[in-house]
């Protein structure tokens, strides 16, 4: 009797094993939140330097193209980082934390792309772009006109990305040169001034100037709000506001980006919240036009406002579409596309928020070092 021999079974295919650029693009589509690439660049030493590659991460950026709202930098004798999302991508205060040098008195002015931008009061003042991931500061003293006189006082700013190239997308713009504007009245208010700093020529520009109209002044309320301001140019003029704003009672608005790219603000009016675009014709004539009403304290219907309360518009995350509200006790986040609320936190003192739109890239510098501490800490 013949024995029967067992086959043995076939073995397993065997894949070759995935190169960079395989895992290159699997790694792009991970979402992203800051805890997602962390992850990853846990995951074994040629996945770290594929998620830190310089390269990788434009191309991240450009994929995702809406950076992730990381939180809020808000500043009541000092500058505090407020996180908005939650764990594992919550980022604790501390991680972005500026110490004051020798004389600095800090007056948080802007934030975005990236970057942030404070005045410190010193004599003469400076201008102190910071970037929060590295902790980089660059120092730029106050344009001469505005640091020389004694009744010139820098109101407002705003730090800009300066790349110019087609398809950039603005949400990991720290390695790009910049661009800062300042905005100043003279103590009289008869005279508002603005003026542009290069950070590829390091100089400021000309000081552009405009006389200011009562009328004009009453709906300023201090801010520079009104004002339109083009670097190119050099120039500056009076945006008129919207029919409803007759007074300073009534001037609780926040400038928005409007919709087809145009100029839009949110009107404040106790609990509700109307939302204007300003249209411009060919012949250069504009009108501001309404758009849609939000009852905020409808929205906010889990007994968390009074409602009697009159509502406050504190910050918002242009990138994001996020408005954020104030009441007596909180502040909460309104997300505009969703109308979904979340609270942020108590009000406390702090008066305006600037929201940090950025993309957490993991990196080989000491701040790489931290946020890997933190997430391993489970913060």
């Amino acid at each position: 009797m013949s024995r029967r021999h067992r086959s043995a079974p076939p073995l397993p295919a065997v894949f070759p094993p995935l190169d960079d650029d395989c895992i290159w693009e699997i790694l792009l589509r991970l979402p992203p939140q800051p805890s997602f690439l962390l992850r990853a660049s846990l995951v074994c030493k040629r996945w770290r330097c594929l998620v830190t590659n310089p390269k990788f991460l434009s191309r991240f950026s450009a994929h995702h193209r809406r950076p992730p709202l990381l939180g809020f930098f808000s500043a009541h004798k000092a500058i505090f980082f407020v996180p908005a999302l939650d764990p594992p991508d919550w980022i604790p205060a501390p991680r972005f934390s500026l110490r004051p040098g020798h004389g600095d008195r800090f007056q948080f002015l802007d934030c975005r792309h990236g970057r942030a931008l404070i005045l410190s009061h010193t004599q003469p003042p400076q201008i102190v772009v910071w970037d929060p991931f590295t902790g980089e500061q660059i120092r730029v003293a106050a344009p001469p006109a505005f640091s020389a006189s004694e009744t010139l006082a820098i109101v407002n700013g705003a730090v800009l990305c300066a790349a110019g190239d087609h398809g950039h997308l603005h949400g990991d713009c720290r390695s790009r040169s910049f661009r800062v504007v300042l905005g100043a009245f003279d103590i009289d208010t008869t005279h508002a001034f603005a003026c542009v700093y290069s950070s590829e020529g390091g100089v400021w520009g000309d000081v552009a100037s405009l006389p200011i109209l009562e009328s004009d002044w009453i709906k300023m309320l201090h801010d520079m709000r009104n004002f339109h301001f083009q670097p190119e140019r050099q120039s500056i003029a009076v945006v008129k506001s919207p029919p409803d704003v007759n007074g300073p009672k009534e001037c609780a608005f926040t400038i928005v980006p409007g919709e087809d790219g145009c100029l839009g603000l949110i009107l404040m009016s106790y609990s509700c919240a109307t939302l204007w675009n300003r249209r411009v014709y060919t012949d250069g004539d504009a009108i501001w036009v309404p758009g849609r009403t939000i009852q905020l304290d409808k929205l906010l219907s889990l007994g968390l406002v009074d409602k009697e309360e009159t509502l406050l518009s504190v910050g918002f995350a242009e990138q994001n579409n996020v408005m954020l509200v104030r009441t007596c006790n909180h502040v909460f986040m309104v997300y505009l596309r969703s109308m979904k609320f979340k609270k942020l936190c108590h009000s406390g003192k702090r008066y305006f928020y600037h929201p940090f739109e950025s993309f957490y890239s993991p990196d080989k510098s000491g701040g790489w070092r931290v946020a890997v501490l933190c997430f391993a800490a489970g913060y």
